[in-house]
């Protein structure tokens, strides 16, 4: 029996090639576009509008041009469908209006209001406001103002075009009957001009009118936020269940909550979620990395490879290498690396490129980084900023000279960033100051961030007659202008001019305040500065680091101690850990007559420099004599081992201040350092007060790990040394336990000879297992019998306990005898003498114990 079979009429055509474009199947297409012409159906309107549709929707404008010249009688769906496809290119925008001109002068024809809701788009990325009204004109003039569709349409082109108050507000008022999307076009327009509360006010509004937010409006309006009206929202979505199951609300709210830096609500969010895509991941991924929770967001990372959901796109990658940028990890850098070059969509994108050079080049690798560079097809200006930046870094001006040449010869024009970075060589100054002026770019920022990159480095080259020139030529000033202009001149020595610019700033910050007091301060004007100081603070202030390195010189001209104490007591509560600050505090302190608070904080500080060692040789050099009285012996200074005292007699005559002595002696006041420790001791005794790590090194043979984080309590109590002493640092307990450490600049031990061999392993069980702290070293031969084992361990146990206990019977005995004995060797004052050299080489040391004998 054969089979019934009837060939497809007109409207199968159709509805398949409907389907081929919503599908981008345009190999589909164009076979049955062969059908069709072989069946004689081109010449159908309806079959010839789908496959214009078809080849449009594909972008395969050519195929769509030909098929549009071959239509006898256009009208204006044909005209729309053409439209669409040329603007959805964004290649083709002239074309577009000139079909739309084409279109609006014709006689069989007008535009209609899908023609204008295709038309405004392109006006808006044309950037032509002129062009805008137009279509506006003819949309009053054929009456099209009341529909909703040209009025969203309108809505949106002035928002995006900057005009808010007048044209976009009347032609709101103006729609009829406004649905979700003329509100969303509203609130997202405000939003992109800057005007948050607008935008609220708006979405509160469209509530109160009765019309429902959608997915969209939630996704507009969360990026800004605060924590209180952030948290509303995500409730209204809760109370609508429509919104809450969209994943794109959901992963708004992740993207909420990760830039408010609320990762505990973001990770219950997500793993609540019902349903997770890509974006889901790369939210939350950022969100540890915007956050600082680099590893935290590699776990995430790890998950989702493993899990196998998706594979990772290119914002997943950009994000991995902003992780590696920051952890400096060369190898899982190089790792990403490798799967972008297997994948040819990701080794083709130009940020995946961009990406690539700013992670080599802020790990050192330059050679990487340029090579990456070069491997860029299409290269955009920030590939050019990137690697500029980088042989910037890198200080290879040479090559750094040749591409921006290069960069030139191939067309791309510089922007306020580049001419930045060209700022940063030296003698590169006029020329970059001369091609802003021909190209504009001082005058079409908004921001003065290039104006103040000039100041600044004509303050540099001590050229500041140009700087002040650019300083005026300047509309748009900020706080960072008058700041770059101050911080020349007190560079250059003109004080006065200093404080002209800084009376004449209505807008201060803490960076202008430190200048002025170190403007002050270097001109010896006292009064002046502390009356600044208090200002500062009246202005609710916080004072930095940098305040207190610009108070403490004049605070030590006045040798007022009590200042210097409060001015130490505000950086331990600060937690300031720099060490030029210790070193300022440590000169004022001598220079002030209080050499002892001095010696403390040297003997405290773990990381000693050049500035502290000789404020330390100067302190002691200034307070001579009164330590020669207290010791009744010599002085010597060792930069590596520290200082040593004893009966020697003085070989080199120093300057002795009688007047540092005799402050030294009334000054009997108590701080604290950093660490805790008593700086001053409340002993009648001045001996007493004098730093005492000698004896310490005879019993304490580890460094206290509490004491080098500044937060031992227990000060002589302590059974650890307090002194820094890489001989004698604890064993890293991450390499301890793992084996390795990946801490940079870790100050403790990394080996493991100096673990305590285990006394239950010895025995043949350990019940701590791998987790033991002390070390498992096998020994030869056979294991011992269980039964021998368990005898020794017996054995143990009588032995520690019971009234038998020979051990606690000798060390009660002994006790009382060992309390007699000092702690220290013969012939040694322990509160007089710091022995710090541990080794008999040192000539010092060997007079010291000749004289002794």
């Amino acid at each position: 029996m054969f089979k019934s079979y009837s060939e497809p009429n007109y409207e199968t055509f159709a509805a398949t090639l409907k389907s081929c474009a919503s599908n981008s199947t345009i190999k589909l297409g164009k076979r049955l576009h062969s059908s069709v012409i072989k069946l004689g159906l081109h010449s159908c309107i309806l079959i010839s509008k789908s496959l214009l549709n078809m080849y449009a929707k594909c972008k395969a404008l050519d195929d769509c041009h030909l098929l549009y010249n071959q239509i006898a009688h256009p009208d204006s769906v044909t005209c729309n469908i053409m439209l669409s496809g040329l603007a959805g290119t964004r290649f083709h925008d002239l074309e577009v209006m000139k079909l739309y001109n084409a279109m609006n002068s014709g006689q069989h024809f007008q535009p209609s209001s899908v023609t204008v809701a295709i038309v405004l788009p392109v006006c808006v990325r044309l950037k032509s406001l002129s062009l805008g009204k137009t279509v506006h004109s003819y949309v009053i003039k054929s009456g099209l103002e009341s529909q909703t569709l040209v009025g969203n349409a309108l809505v949106s082109m002035y928002l995006k075009l900057g005009c808010v108050s007048g044209d976009a507000y009347q032609v709101f008022d103006e729609v009829s009957e406004r649905d979700v999307v003329s509100w969303n076009a509203m609130v997202a327009g405000l939003i992109e001009n800057g005007l948050f509360l607008e935008a609220f006010s708006m979405f509160r509004q469209m509530i109160v009118e009765g019309t429902s937010p959608n997915y969209a409006t939630i996704a507009n309006i969360l990026p800004v936020c605060a924590y209180q009206f952030g948290k509303e929202i995500h409730c209204y979505t809760i109370r609508r269940e429509e919104l809450f199951l969209d994943i794109s609300v959901t992963n708004a709210l992740l993207g909420f909550y990760s830039k408010t830096g609320q990762m505990k609500e973001a990770e219950s969010l997500f793993k609540r979620m019902h349903s997770k895509d890509l974006v889901s991941w790369n939210s939350m991924i950022a969100g540890y990395t915007s956050n600082g929770e680099w590893l935290k967001a590699l776990e995430f990372f790890q998950k989702f490879n493993s899990l196998n959901l998706a594979k990772p796109d290119s914002i997943t990658f950009l994000t991995l290498l902003s992780i590696c940028t920051n952890l400096h990890n060369l190898k899982f850098g190089k790792q990403i690396h490798g799967y972008i070059i297997r994948h040819f969509n990701l080794y083709n994108m130009t940020s995946v490129g961009n990406s690539l050079i700013n992670f080599y080049s802020k790990c050192g690798n330059f050679v990487s980084a340029y090579h990456s560079f070069s491997l860029i097809h299409n290269k955009d200006l920030i590939s050019w900023n990137s690697i500029l930046l980088a042989l910037k870094e890198a200080r290879l001006v040479v090559d750094f000279l040749d591409q921006l040449r290069v960069m030139f010869m191939e067309g791309v024009k510089p922007d306020s960033i580049t001419i930045i970075t060209v700022l940063q060589l030296e003698g590169m100054v006029k020329e970059a100051h001369g091609f802003s002026l021909r190209s504009h770019l001082l005058v079409y920022n908004k921001e003065p961030t290039l104006g103040n990159a000039l100041i600044d480095a004509y303050s540099r080259s001590e050229n500041m007659e140009y700087a002040l020139k650019v300083f005026k030529s300047l509309s748009t000033r900020n706080i960072v202008t008058s700041n770059s202009l101050i911080s020349g001149y007190v560079n250059s020595g003109s004080h006065e001019n200093a404080n002209i610019i800084f009376k004449n700033m209505t807008e201060r910050d803490l960076t202008t305040w430190n200048l002025m007091i170190r403007v002050y301060a270097e001109n010896g004007y006292i009064d002046e500065a502390m009356n600044l100081f208090h200002e500062l603070q009246i202005h609710v202030t916080k004072p930095d680091s940098m305040t207190i390195m610009s108070i403490i010189p004049v605070v030590t001209q006045i040798a007022s101690i009590e200042m210097v104490k409060q001015c130490h007591g505000y950086v331990v509560r600060c937690c300031f850990h720099d060490v030029q600050l210790k070193g300022a505090l440590l000169d004022s302190y001598s220079k002030s007559g209080s050499i002892n608070y001095a010696c403390r904080i040297f003997e405290t500080s773990v990381y000693k420099d050049l500035v502290m060692f000789t404020s330390m040789a100067g302190g002691y050099a200034m307070h001579v004599r009164l330590i020669m009285e207290e010791t009744g012996g010599g002085l010597s200074f060792d930069f590596e081992g520290g200082l040593e005292t004893g009966p020697t007699q003085p070989t080199a005559s120093v300057p002795v201040i009688q007047q540092s002595a005799d402050l030294n002696r009334n000054n009997d006041y108590n701080i604290q350092s950093a660490s805790g420790v008593n700086l001053n001791s409340a002993s009648a005794d001045p001996a007493a007060s004098a730093p005492n790590f000698a004896g310490r090194r005879s019993y304490r043979q580890t460094v206290c790990r509490h004491w080098l984080r500044g937060l031992c309590m227990k000060g002589e109590a302590c059974g650890f040394l307090h002194q820094y002493d890489k001989s004698r640092m604890p064993i890293c307990r991450f390499f301890r336990l793992y084996g390795e450490c990946r801490e940079q600049d870790c100050v403790y031990k990394h080996t493991n000879e100096d673990i305590k061999e285990c006394n239950m392993y010895k025995l043949g069980f350990c019940p701590n297992g791998p987790d033991c702290r002390y070390k498992h070293a096998k020994l030869p031969g056979p294991p011992p019998p269980v039964k021998d084992v368990l005898q020794k361990v017996h054995q143990l146990n009588s032995y520690n306990h019971g009234n038998q206990n020979r051990f606690f019977q000798n060390r009660n005995s002994n006790h009382s005898q060992q309390s007699e004995k000092s702690q220290f060797p013969p012939g040694v004052n322990s509160f007089n003498q710091i022995v710090i050299p541990t080794t008999t080489d040192s000539p010092t040391l060997q007079r010291v114990m000749q004289s002794q004998q």
